[in-house]
């Protein structure tokens, strides 16, 4: 009996030794696995932060181009067909020589300009949003711009969202 006891605690042993080595193993192999995952991880990590770095330097230039772009924009040519009575004075102010020379008029004859004539200025165009009016826009130059754009006066204060309004850059 006692051959069998020992017997019986050596198959014991030798279960639980091969239940600690199947452990052991397998501590092993999620140690392994944990590696791994900590390597992807990392490397995944790498991989956003140089992402990242592409995505900072499409803004910097998407914003360098937006400024590109708004200069254009604002350096545009635009033009103005003259009617009957109008001045380069009343339509470009202190400006007015400037628009002449650009033109190629003559200063002198710059107050008897035949309507029907087409002057080239540079400037941009303005798209009204509502509840915006001349004054609010255009402060002291509000009327000459009134003028470019064929409002009169008393039509200052109504101007509808969406219009495009032509604005000397002078």
């Amino acid at each position: 009996m006692k051959k069998f006891g020992v017997a019986f605690g050596l198959i014991i042993l030798v279960v639980a030794l091969a239940v600690a080595i199947n452990l052991g193993i397998k501590n092993l192999n999620l140690q392994k696995e944990l590696t791994q995952t900590q390597q992807s991880a990392t490397i995944a990590k790498q991989q956003v932060q140089a992402k990242n770095g592409q995505i900072n330097q499409l803004h910097k230039k998407v914003s360098l181009l937006s400024k590109k772009l708004k200069f254009a924009a604002s350096h545009q040519n635009l033009t103005y067909k003259l009617k009957s009575g109008d001045t380069l004075y009343d339509l470009f102010g202190s400006n007015w020589q400037k628009v002449a020379e650009r033109n190629g008029i003559d200063v002198k004859s710059a107050k008897n300009l035949p309507a029907g004539q087409t002057i080239n200025f540079p400037g941009y165009v303005h798209h009204v949003k509502k509840g915006e009016n001349f004054v609010q826009l255009f402060g002291k130059k509000w009327q000459q711009i009134a003028w470019l754009n064929g409002f009169c006066p008393q039509q200052a204060e109504i101007l509808p969202a969406g219009q495009c309004l032509k604005v000397p850059n002078i």
